[in-house]
Protein backbone atom coordinates (compact mmCIF):
# COMPACT_ATOMS: atom_id res chain seq x y z
CA UNK A 1 0.00 0.00 0.00
CA UNK A 2 2.83 2.41 0.83
CA UNK A 3 4.42 1.72 -2.56
CA UNK A 4 1.16 2.65 -4.37
CA UNK A 5 0.81 5.92 -2.45
CA UNK A 6 4.45 6.84 -3.08
CA UNK A 7 4.05 6.08 -6.79
CA UNK A 8 0.90 8.23 -7.06
CA UNK A 9 2.64 11.07 -5.23
CA UNK A 10 5.62 10.92 -7.60
CA UNK A 11 3.35 10.86 -10.65
CA UNK A 12 1.41 13.86 -9.30
CA UNK A 13 4.56 15.91 -8.66
CA UNK A 14 6.06 14.96 -12.03
CA UNK A 15 2.86 16.03 -13.81
CA UNK A 16 2.79 19.29 -11.83
CA UNK A 17 6.40 20.06 -12.71
CA UNK A 18 5.69 19.54 -16.44
CA UNK A 19 2.46 21.54 -16.40
CA UNK A 20 2.72 24.83 -18.23
CA UNK A 21 1.77 28.05 -16.51
CA UNK A 22 -1.41 29.72 -17.74
CA UNK A 23 -0.63 33.29 -18.78
CA UNK A 24 -4.26 34.34 -19.31
CA UNK A 25 -7.77 33.13 -20.08
CA UNK A 26 -10.01 34.46 -22.83
CA UNK A 27 -13.72 33.82 -22.35
CA UNK A 28 -16.18 34.17 -25.22
CA UNK A 29 -18.43 36.04 -25.21
CA UNK A 30 -16.70 38.43 -22.81
CA UNK A 31 -19.98 40.27 -22.21
CA UNK A 32 -23.51 39.52 -23.38
CA UNK A 33 -27.01 40.95 -23.11
CA UNK A 34 -29.69 38.35 -23.79
CA UNK A 35 -33.25 39.32 -24.65
CA UNK A 36 -36.21 37.01 -24.09
CA UNK A 37 -37.05 34.45 -25.31
CA UNK A 38 -33.30 33.59 -25.48
CA UNK A 39 -32.18 32.81 -21.93
CA UNK A 40 -29.11 30.59 -22.41
CA UNK A 41 -25.54 31.24 -23.52
CA UNK A 42 -22.69 28.76 -23.99
CA UNK A 43 -19.29 30.04 -22.87
CA UNK A 44 -15.97 29.06 -24.46
CA UNK A 45 -12.67 29.37 -22.56
CA UNK A 46 -9.28 29.56 -24.27
CA UNK A 47 -6.15 29.26 -22.11
CA UNK A 48 -2.99 31.03 -23.28
CA UNK A 49 0.13 29.40 -21.86
CA UNK A 50 3.50 30.93 -21.00
CA UNK A 51 5.16 29.21 -23.98
CA UNK A 52 2.76 30.98 -26.40
CA UNK A 53 0.52 27.98 -27.07
CA UNK A 54 -3.25 28.08 -26.56
CA UNK A 55 -5.93 25.50 -25.96
CA UNK A 56 -9.71 25.29 -25.56
CA UNK A 57 -10.15 24.42 -21.87
CA UNK A 58 -13.91 24.99 -21.59
CA UNK A 59 -14.59 21.43 -20.38
CA UNK A 60 -11.78 21.70 -17.80
CA UNK A 61 -12.81 25.11 -16.43
CA UNK A 62 -14.59 25.61 -13.09
CA UNK A 63 -17.50 28.06 -13.46
CA UNK A 64 -19.43 29.97 -10.78
CA UNK A 65 -22.35 32.41 -10.97
CA UNK A 66 -22.44 35.45 -8.69
CA UNK A 67 -26.22 35.03 -8.22
CA UNK A 68 -27.69 31.56 -8.70
CA UNK A 69 -31.24 32.88 -8.22
CA UNK A 70 -30.82 34.97 -11.37
CA UNK A 71 -28.72 32.53 -13.43
CA UNK A 72 -26.79 29.32 -12.98
CA UNK A 73 -23.92 27.93 -15.01
CA UNK A 74 -23.43 24.24 -15.78
CA UNK A 75 -20.19 22.29 -15.49
CA UNK A 76 -19.90 22.57 -19.28
CA UNK A 77 -20.15 26.39 -19.21
CA UNK A 78 -23.75 26.96 -20.29
CA UNK A 79 -25.35 29.95 -18.55
CA UNK A 80 -29.13 29.72 -18.03
CA UNK A 81 -31.11 32.71 -16.73
CA UNK A 82 -34.16 32.22 -14.49
CA UNK A 83 -35.19 35.86 -14.24
CA UNK A 84 -34.27 39.35 -15.45
CA UNK A 85 -30.96 40.49 -14.04
CA UNK A 86 -27.19 40.65 -14.33
CA UNK A 87 -24.57 38.18 -13.11
CA UNK A 88 -20.82 37.82 -13.15
CA UNK A 89 -19.55 34.39 -14.18
CA UNK A 90 -16.20 33.42 -12.69
CA UNK A 91 -14.14 31.10 -14.91
CA UNK A 92 -11.18 29.37 -13.25
CA UNK A 93 -8.46 27.31 -14.94
CA UNK A 94 -4.98 28.01 -13.63
CA UNK A 95 -6.00 31.66 -13.32
CA UNK A 96 -9.33 33.46 -13.17
CA UNK A 97 -11.38 35.46 -15.65
CA UNK A 98 -14.80 37.02 -15.12
CA UNK A 99 -17.50 37.80 -17.70
CA UNK A 100 -20.69 39.81 -17.30
CA UNK A 101 -24.01 38.50 -18.55
CA UNK A 102 -27.38 40.29 -18.55
CA UNK A 103 -30.88 39.01 -19.28
CA UNK A 104 -33.81 41.29 -20.09
CA UNK A 105 -37.39 40.10 -20.27
CA UNK A 106 -40.17 42.59 -21.11
CA UNK A 107 -42.83 43.06 -18.44
CA UNK A 108 -46.35 42.88 -19.90
CA UNK A 109 -48.24 46.15 -19.47
CA UNK A 110 -45.17 48.18 -18.47
CA UNK A 111 -45.49 51.87 -19.37
CA UNK A 112 -42.61 54.33 -18.90
CA UNK A 113 -43.81 56.99 -16.41
CA UNK A 114 -41.72 59.77 -18.09
CA UNK A 115 -40.61 61.50 -14.85
CA UNK A 116 -39.62 65.18 -14.98
CA UNK A 117 -35.92 66.00 -15.38
CA UNK A 118 -34.10 67.09 -12.22
CA UNK A 119 -31.19 68.89 -13.82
Amino acid sequence: MRHAIATLTLIFFAASANAQAVARLDVFPAERILHAPNHTQQLAVIAHFADGSQRDVTRLTAFRSSDTKTAHVTLAGQVRFHQTGEVAIQCRYGTTAVVRMTFVEPKPGFVWPDPPANN
